[in-house]
């Protein structure tokens, strides 16, 4: 996460749960992408047969 947030110039994580605590709109739109990336990773991983962990 530290690299993450050196090259995204800010802590993304902590961006996130302050985020939700306060109800802003980013928050949100930031938790559905994310959702959205890790689902997206899935999908794609379950077809590359050397990606798919058995």
């Amino acid at each position: 996460m530290g690299y993450g947030a050196t090259i995204s110039s800010g802590a993304n994580v902590g961006a996130y749960f302050s985020g939700v605590a306060s109800m802003s709109l980013h928050a949100w739109i930031w938790t559905g992408m994310a959702v959205t990336g890790v689902y997206t990773a899935y999908i794609i991983s379950r077809k590359i047969p050397f990606l798919a962990s058995k």
